[in-house]
Order: structure tokens, then C-alpha cells, then sequence
């Protein structure tokens, strides 16, 4: 159940209290209704049609997130405090909406959670007509080769479907050679019926330049996808991707934004100004399955700026490992960050657990930070595949993950100079960077069986600068999976 609060001189008719809850208030009247509201009331979404006073903005300040406040044009901040508000929350200007309209758009756009999942090349079943090369690059590409003929034929669908709660909006991972050509087809199956198709849509390959917006004809039903394909070459798929569609105001998050890979490959992240006080945080996810932001409420409940950033890709993330080109837009948005908040790099913190670890550090050696924060250090993501031979499967994505460095940098001969290659990826970049000035604060496992000798490597590159980087560290018994109370409640803290 999602809270909304419109704040006009105007009286409003608003829907009665049903899945979410409506709130209608003159200004200089929010703080009234909050003394009759629950200590812990947030609000998903807030309407400026008159403009609040001041006292109302202090009221609604730790209330309501970054970028889920709207204001008609004639709503323009008029004190310190109005213009601090506006800039803690990113208020957007939206053109005036009846009231109906406005219920409407704040239920599409401001919705509380986040959603997203995918699915990958596992589920995905060729059709039995096809005789062509089938080959797979782990659960990174599933590539057929062949001379597909002059039309669209299809090739294959996914054996699972989508679920259809809200609007959806759907990304394929995909790139083709030669001349082929791509669609992809989605359908709406009707309740009960597997073989019956409600609705059928074909999207073709200059659709699928953007994200495909499926609109949620039947709340809880089903939508499944197959692709299509002509011409002579390859068709390689990758993952599908799919999430709550927010129809424009951001991805998984309001004012959540993604960088897309030349590979179609997506990065999500998203900024919030806190208090506008040193230092900024940024927080790489960790390994997730579900898509989404991690450590939202971690970041918030610190009170300063923040960025997250996650990167959806394989099974549950890439380890950030991208393009030079995208490493350069990634470095750009967060210095363009740092410029708008007029703090210097001896005022921003790099973080990250596990699979964020190998963003945090090898991001945050571009910046001389004032701290880099790390919570079970991956320093060997090669050394890592590598061990997958002795957990017995426990963590294959680490495969997967030398496969896409091999896809973006290789080919290589044999997987002991793939992987030699793909732990000298961070060992280059520490190399150039200086760390002298930044504290490094870890918490690691004894006994990681993912990377045995993490922090030792760690120690290592750091002997390498001019003088020892000032260290703290603590080191809990287990493997690397073990503790997580304890290892990622003093990362916190």
C-alpha cells in the first residue's frame, strides 16, 4: 500500500482508501495531518498544485524520497528553505492534471517498490525445424548460425513467461552478424489456456532499439516471448530483461537511469542529494538475482548523498566489468555528480559487498576518495572461476563472468590466459592509481573460498604505492558465504 499526498488550496475529490491511501491538504496544514498519521508514514508520491510553506517543507523533508515530488509550473520555491527542498528532493515540474489524472499518473509513476528479473538463454527452447550451429558461451550467449532464409521463421522461445502485475517493459540482450535480421514477438496468454493467445505483438529490430512497453492488459496474467529471424549469419541471445515500467520517470526507482553497453548490456543507477552535506556515497550492489538497487535503505538512513549503481547482467551481476567507453561515462556521471554537489574528491566514499567490491575498488582508484569501504573482498575475479573446480558448482556464475570478459576483450587461447588476464584487469588499474590519501576499511573472510587470498592481494597492491594507505581491517572465521551478520554488520558500522 503506497501513501500519496496532494497539497492545494483546492478541494480535490480523491479515491476512497483501497490499495493505496490518499491524502489532501491546504498549506500551512501538513503538519495537522501528520499528529493523526503513524510515526512511520512515508509517502510514495507528493503533488505541489499550490506551494507548501515553509514549515510544511521541514514537515514533509524526511517523509518523502528524492525525485517523488511534482509541482505545477506556477509552484516555484520562494525562500532558503523552498530552494533547499527543491534541491534535496529534485522536484519536478510537471504540466497541470485534473484530479482524476493525477491520481492516475502517481499510481503509474510513483509506486513504491522496485521490480525487475530476467530470463536467460537456459529457458530459452529452439524450435525443432531448426538444423543450424547451436552453441553456448555459458549462460552468456546462446548463438545460432545459419542460412535462415529470406523470411522470418521462428527459432525459439523462452519456456517460462512473464509475469503481468504491472505495466512492463521489456530489454533483450542480443546482437546478430551478417545480414540477419531480428523480431521478437510477445504474447498474452489467456488465464488457464497455455496454448491460447489473448494478444500478439511483433517488435522488430529498430523497435527493439528501445525498451519494449507492454501494457498490463490483464493484471496477473501471463505474457510469453519468441523471437524470430531471417537473413544469413548468426542470431545470439543473451538475457531478457524485464521490469516495472515507470513510463519515463525512471528506472526501478523514480530518477533511477541505466548506461546501455554496445552489447546491449544495461548498468542501472541513481542519485539521491540526502542532505546535501559531504560525504557522497557511492554503493555498488552485490550479487542479486532479482534485479534492482541494493542497500537503498543502508544509504539513506547514513542522511548524505548517494549513488547506487547495479549491474544486471548474467545470473546475478557482471562484477561491473565493462567497456572503456563505459568506464569512462560511469567515472563522468559520478564526477558530474560530485561538480553539481560542489564537493571534492577528498568528499566522496566508495562501497561495496562481495560482487561490489570489484566495483567500489576499481572505480573508486579513479578518484583519490576519501575512503574506500569494502565488505569481503573479490580481488581475483580469474582465481575465482578457477575455484569453481573445488565448490562444486556453488557459484557458476564466476564462469559466466570469464566468458564475458573473454567476449569483451578476447578471444584467448586456453582459460588459464583468460583468467590470468581477468585478475590482472584490477592489478593495471591499482597500478595507476594513487591511493595514498584514502583510508581502506575491509571486513573479509578467513577462509573465503571464492578468492583465498583476497586481502592478502589486496595488501599486496597496496605496498605497491608510494607509502602503506591508512588500513582497517577485520577478518571473520568462515568461507565466503558464512557470517553475514556479522561481516556486513561491520561494514555498516
Amino acid at each position: 500500500m503506497d501513501n500519496f499526498l496532494i497539497i492545494t488550496y483546492q478541494l480535490w475529490s480523491l479515491p476512497k482508501q483501497g490499495k493505496n491511501k490518499w491524502y489532501w491538504a491546504a498549506p500551512g496544514e501538513i503538519k495537522q495531518i501528520f499528529d493523526q498519521l503513524p510515526k512511520a508514514t512515508t509517502f510514495a508520491g507528493v503533488v505541489f498544485a499550490d506551494l507548501p510553506t515553509d514549515e510544511d517543507l521541514v514537515t514533509l523533508t524526511p517523509v518523502v524520497d528524492a525525485w517523488r515530488v511534482i509541482a505545477w509550473p506556477k509552484v516555484h520555491p520562494q525562500s532558503p528553505t523552498g530552494y533547499r527542498f527543491w534541491r534535496q528532493k529534485l522536484v519536478q515540474t510537471h504540466s497541470p492534471m485534473a484530479p482524476s489524472e493525477t491520481v492516475a499518473w502517481l499510481t503509474t509513476h510513483f509506486f513504491g517498490p522496485q521490480e525487475g528479473n530476467k530470463l536467460d538463454v537456459r529457458s530459452f527452447q529452439v524450435n525443432p525445424w531448426y538444423h543450424g550451429k547451436i552453441s553456448y558461451q555459458g549462460t552468456v550467449w546462446l548463438t545460432l548460425t545459419a542460412d535462415f532464409g529470406p523470411t522470418f521463421r521462428p527459432v525459439g522461445n523462452f519456456v517460462y513467461s512473464l509475469y503481468e502485475y504491472r505495466q512492463l517493459e521489456i530489454w533483450p540482450e542480443f546482437r546478430t552478424t551478417g545480414d540477419v535480421e531480428v523480431q521478437m514477438v510477445v504474447y498474452e496468454l489467456t488465464a488457464g489456456e497455455n496454448d491460447q493467445a489473448a494478444f500478439q505483438q511483433t517488435y522488430s529490430q529498430v523497435d527493439l532499439q528501445k525498451e519494449i512497453v507492454i501494457p498490463a492488459r490483464t493484471p496477473g496474467g501471463q505474457l510469453a516471448v519468441s523471437f524470430a529471424v531471417r537473413g544469413k549469419g548468426s542470431f545470439a541471445l543473451g538475457d531478457i530483461h524485464f521490469r516495472w515500467t515507470r513510463r519515463g520517470s525512471g528506472k526501478l526507482l523514480p530518477g533511477g537511469q541505466r548506461i546501455v553497453n554496445p552489447d546491449r548490456g544495461e548498468l542501472h543507477w541513481y542519485f539521491n542529494p540526502g542532505n546535501l552535506k559531504p560525504p557522497l556515497n557511492v554503493y555498488f550492489s552485490g550479487y542479486r538475482t532479482r534485479e534492482g538497487f541494493e542497500g537503498f535503505y543502508m544509504m539513506k538512513g547514513l542522511h548524505h548523498p548517494f549513488i547506487l549503481i547495479t549491474d544486471p547482467r548474467l545470473e546475478g551481476g557482471g562484477f561491473y566489468l565493462q567497456s572503456p567507453e563505459t568506464e569512462k561515462q560511469i567515472c563522468q556521471k559520478i564526477r558530474t555528480i560530485l561538480a553539481w554537489l560542489g564537493f571534492s574528491n577528498q568528499e566522496i566514499t566508495f562501497a561495496g559487498l562481495s560482487m561490489g567490491t570489484a566495483g567500489a575498488l576499481y572505480y573508486g582508484s579513479f578518484f583519490k576518495p576519501h575512503a574506500i569501504v569494502l565488505g569481503k573482498p573479490l580481488m581475483r575475479l580469474g582465481q575465482v572461476a578457477k575455484n569453481e573446480r573445488a565448490r562444486f558448482n556453488t557459484f557458476a556464475t564466476s564462469l559466466d563472468v570469464a566468458r564475458l570478459f573473454e567476449d569483451q576483450t578476447g578471444p584467448y587461447p586456453d582459460d588459464e590466459v583468460l583468467t590470468s588476464a581477468l585478475d590482472q584487469r584490477l592489478a593495471k588499474r591499482l597500478a595507476q592509481a594513487d591511493l595514498t590519501q584514502t583510508k581502506l576499511i575491509v571486513a573479509y573472510m578467513n577462509q573465503d573460498d571464492y578468492d583465498e587470498l583476497g586481502f592478502a592481494t589486496l595488501v599486496g597492491y597496496l605496498n605497491q604505492q608510494k607509502h602503506f594507505p591508512y588500513l582497517i581491517r577485520r577478518g571473520f572465521e568462515g568461507h565466503h558465504v558464512d557470517q553475514p551478520a556479522a561481516a556486513n554488520g561491520w561494514f555498516i558500522h
